[in-house]
């Protein structure tokens, strides 16, 4: 080991590369200081050990997870009870957890205390020792009864003494007595469905109105991005442009897709051959650019965006841009169909990471066409869990799915346009097909796990373990574009991800319409959620465990949970793998038809 230098140097290593102990059960400082309290080092990795063997956190990867945690909410054990008291999925070890902790006042403030990110704060070994010694001896003395009575607030905190009062661990109302055995027999499934055939010229390609493009910043990303010169409207002062030539096309399609935009806009106006964005297959010429990151670009012009690529953080390896663009399925009479009609006047998408470390959902905004007067729109939200594997397939492969379904029922029809009742069939079968095509993809290999490096303890998912597959919520909905408009509005829902139809009141005395025009929305429809604490969702999973061994729900952190092995599931259906889905959290979703007409009428 090197020796204690002058001006704080590192000590504890070999030959400065090496540290004596795993990342993933190391202080936060890994290198310690002679001149700050480098004795507190092993304080901190006790502690780590200690909550890990409390919470349950003995897989290989849960306790890496578990110190990625604690670094995410700045090693404030407060924050990391908080955040996980809002996951859709926690360990299932947490309960008979504050059940301990709550025996033993001033053991969750020890903790804390220990897992303090500065080491000249943080308790050291030798006092820590001494206080839970006193915790201990407190607890038999006095009876674990008489030590709860305690109060929480004086011995661990206010925080923690109120969520503790938020805690009770009752069965749902109802539920099989004596529970469900967890990881009973598997559901029965259906056969995996395969993606229908259609002839080669019946295939149909979905097109994306909005997406996410995430470049690798070590190359060029390929794109010739461009703002609109306002004193060229036309985009082409040469009135003999040869026809033939390609850049004409080019110059056709920028003109077309830009026409009305904003000065400080930017836009695609080229894609250079073999670079990353061609290689992608996805950029038209006319996309426009919407972020870079999370920040919006508006009308802020092309500086302004070459500014924000280059100044990316270092550490990041990538960078995403977010595009929109232009509908080419509705440039018919659209909006000179029957005024009772629905009909699309717009629309945009919008993703965000927030305060998490990674972006776990996903969405689909795609237009379809099939050259057949059958134009459809499709909007979709997937809120991944336990890592992106589930929503990013989910996102990936239900759009080209529906696009062949469709194909496949207007081949068959007299007319070749499809009902809203084939479009519901459709979207119901897409779903269908994506779920099982995910989970047997999930039985055959460990893809849907999340990613893990042992040594630094780098796992995707807020939490994993070997046994648990990413899944999602879907939240889908798809309306006739057609040159008629629509009288139905089909929406999927499988989870918890509400979809919501809003509109404004109208045809009520004009002082009141204005006041409502400005104030408030009517809610038309709203999807049900599918939560252990809803009622349907009792039944069906009572139902379930005398057929077919479905868990049942349990009152967990305030809120009912559906036990899944070494984990508690916050809701009762989802994309989920072969584990979760034989204890009941099922993928069968809710479809129902809106109707437009009805709704107008309303209005």
């Amino acid at each position: 080991a090197s020796a204690l230098g002058g001006n704080g140097g590192r000590v504890g290593l070999e030959d400065s590369t090496r540290v004596a102990v795993s990342p993933i059960y190391s202080a936060p400082e890994t290198f310690v200081r002679w001149d700050r309290a480098p004795l507190n080092f092993d304080s901190f990795s006790c502690a780590l050990i200690f909550c890990q063997l409390l919470f349950n956190l003995l897989d290989e990867r849960t306790d890496a997870a578990f110190h990625q945690q604690l670094e995410f909410s700045k090693y404030d054990l407060d924050t990391w009870l908080d955040r996980e008291f809002e996951s859709t999925m926690i360990p299932a070890g947490l309960d008979d957890a504050f059940v301990y902790l709550a025996e033993r006042p001033g053991l969750w403030r020890l903790l804390r205390d220990m897992l303090d990110s500065d080491p000249e704060k943080r308790t050291s070994s030798i006092s820590a020792l001494r206080r839970f010694d006193g915790i201990l001896a407190s607890v038999e003395e006095k009876g674990a009864d008489a030590a709860a009575k305690t109060s929480p607030e004086d011995a661990d905190g206010e925080f923690f003494a109120s969520f503790l009062r938020s805690i009770d661990l009752y069965e749902t109302k109802g539920g099989a007595e004596g529970g469900a055995e967890e990881g009973a027999a598997a559901s029965e499934k259906k056969d995996a469905g395969s993606v229908p055939t259609t002839a080669e010229d019946d295939f149909i390609v979905p097109r994306p109105l909005h997406y996410v493009a995430a470049f690798d910043r070590t190359y060029p990303l390929g794109l010739v991005l461009s703002e609109i010169d306002p004193d060229d409207e036309d985009g082409d002062d040469d009135d003999d442009e040869d026809e033939d030539d390609p850049g004409a096309d080019l110059l056709a399609a920028w003109t077309t897709a830009t026409r009305g935009s904003k000065p400080g806009e930017v836009y695609v106006k080229g894609i250079t051959e073999g670079g990353q964005a061609d290689e992608m297959g996805i950029f038209e010429i006319g996309d426009r650019l919407r972020a870079v990151g999370e920040v919006p670009v508006f009308d802020n012009g092309f500086e302004f965006v070459v500014d924000m690529i280059g100044n990316q953080p270092r550490s990041a390896k990538s960078v995403k841009l977010h595009f929109d663009r232009r509908s080419t399925g509705r440039a018919h009479k659209y909006r000179e169909g029957a005024a009772h009609k629905g009909k699309v006047v717009g629309q945009g998408a919008w993703s965000t990471v927030g305060g998490r470390k990674a972006q776990e959902d996903a969405f689909v905004l795609h237009e379809i066409h099939d050259g057949k007067a059958n134009d459809v729109l499709m909007a979709a939200v997937f809120d991944g869990h336990g890592g992106a594997a589930a929503s990013s397939t989910a996102s990936q492969l239900m759009p080209s799915l529906f696009a062949a379904e469709l194909a496949t029922i207007t081949s068959t029809s007299t007319d070749n346009k499809a009902s809203s009742s084939d479009l519901r069939t459709v979207l119901e079968n897409s779903w269908d097909i994506t779920c099982d095509a995910y989970r047997g993809g999930c039985s055959n290999n460990e893809e849907c796990v999340a990613d893990y490096d042992p040594r630094e303890g780098i796992v995707l998912a807020s939490m994993t373990s070997k046994d648990l597959v990413a899944g999602t919520t879907a939240a889908a909905a798809v309306l006739s574009v057609s040159e008629e408009g629509a009288d139905t509005l089909t929406v999927l829902n499988c989870g918890d991800s509400r979809t919501l139809l809003v509109g404004r009141v109208r045809g009520a005395p004009q002082e009141e319409e204005d006041r409502l025009r400005n104030k408030e929305s009517v809610v038309h429809f709203s999807t049900r959620d599918h939560s252990p604490s809803d009622e349907l969702e009792i039944e069906r999973l009572r139902n379930g465990w005398l057929a077919k061994g479905y868990s049942q729900p349990k009152r967990s952190l305030n809120r009912f949970r559906i036990p899944v092995g070494d984990y508690s599931y916050a809701l009762s259906r989802s994309l989920e793998g072969p584990l979760a889905t034989s204890c009941g959290i099922v993928s069968d979703p809710d479809v129902t038809d809106v109707d437009l007409v009805e709704m107008l009428s309303e209005r």
